[in-house]
């Protein structure tokens, strides 16, 4: 497997894995297939003989620069940009020394450690920025899951107020509730309170007017019996008087 096409197969497998993360649409996973096709096909050809090592390298950069292309040109895969990025230099140097070797084969034979050199830091290029890559989203996505987490707890925080507050609503309404039927059971005790003083007002003064009246009537009582003692008095004299006039002897009344 020529080093281009390599790229190419590196390129096609963090597109898929990405896919399989759900961060790519999946309309493009046929593509992606096609892609996978497209380097077996390549490979297979110039293992069997079947194409020359110019023409499948040429084939190997046309794959590279199509899925280039639609990494940088498509919405979809603008997290698989720093990838292009990170091997854009390894990508531009395989590019130069192709063209190079089929511009002048002895020239780039003369040079081909330097291009050797040049892929070799590109290569350590593209690994530190996909380590660095792989790092930051690894924090992003700790950072992405502490905000869910936040955002989780603070849902549940909201729910537990609401809660609270109907709680705490209902527990209002009950309270002046109760404070209305407390108020209307004093209401109730201040009226009866009244009814009950006033009775015992009445009956104190019913308790005096019966007081009053049985002193009144002791001497209407007492002046009643003597009333009828003296009229029997005056009864019996009157009787004894005509009594004694009667027995009296009669004389001649003079002339």
């Amino acid at each position: 497997m020529t080093l281009e096409n390599f790229i190419a197969l590196i390129l096609l497998i963090i597109i898929r894995r990405r896919l399989a993360k759900g961060e790519i649409h999946d309309r493009w996973k046929s593509w992606i297939n096609w892609g996978f096709v497209a380097v077996a096909v390549v490979f297979i050809l110039k293992g069997i003989g079947g194409l020359g090592s110019d023409l499948s390298k040429l084939l190997s950069l046309g794959l590279i620069g199509t899925i280039i292309y639609f990494i940088l040109k498509e919405p979809d895969f603008k997290d698989a940009r720093n990838l292009v990025y990170a091997i854009l230099p390894l990508i531009i140097i395989t590019v130069l020394g192709d063209l190079t070797e089929l511009i002048s084969k002895d020239f780039y034979n003369n040079r081909s450690n330097y291009f050797e050199i040049a892929e070799f830091l590109a290569i350590v290029w593209a690994i530190s920025m996909w380590y660095n890559a792989r790092k930051q989203r690894k924090a992003v996505e700790a950072e992405r899951k502490k905000a869910e987490a936040l955002e989780k707890e603070f849902k549940i925080s909201e729910a537990l107020k609401a809660q609270l507050e109907i709680q705490v609503a209902e527990r209002t309404a009950e309270i002046s509730k109760q404070k209305e039927e407390l108020e209307e059971a004093l209401k109730e005790l201040k009226a009866t309170q009244s009814q009950l003083i006033h009775a015992e007002k009445m009956a104190s003064l019913g308790e005096l007017t019966a007081g009053i009246a049985h002193e009144i009537q002791n001497p209407l009582n007492f002046v009643n019996n003597f009333s009828e003692v003296s009229v029997e008095l005056v009864d019996e004299i009157l009787d004894s008087r005509h009594k004694t006039q009667d027995t009296r002897p009669k004389t001649d009344v003079l002339p």
